[in-house]
């Protein structure tokens, strides 16, 4: 059941984190996708950003912008996205 719900889920994680990834352009938040079970931030700048922890990211339009992006994710969404897994396979 998880593979068939797997494609839902993760999009949904995806959107869930972009309101974390940097925004300046908007390049790295719409070059991201999903492959399988990860997400894939697709420009030669986004392992660079992810790991600056020391700069300071403009918050005009994701708010909660920082790096590592999907770790500070994962601390603040982890319990909704588990009742949303628990959801999915529900159906």
């Amino acid at each position: 059941k998880y593979k068939s719900i797997e494609p839902v889920f993760m999009e949904s994680i995806k959107d869930d984190i972009s309101e974390y990834v940097p925004y300046g352009t908007g390049n790295l938040t719409n070059n991201t996708r999903v492959e399988k079970n990860k997400l894939v931030y697709d420009t030669p700048y986004a392992e660079q950003l992810y790991y600056d922890t020391n700069r300071q990211f403009n918050k005009d339009v994701h708010d909660k912008a920082t790096a590592q992006w999907a770790d500070k994710a994962q601390e603040e969404m982890r319990p909704i996205w588990e009742k949303r897994l628990q959801r999915l396979l529900l159906q």
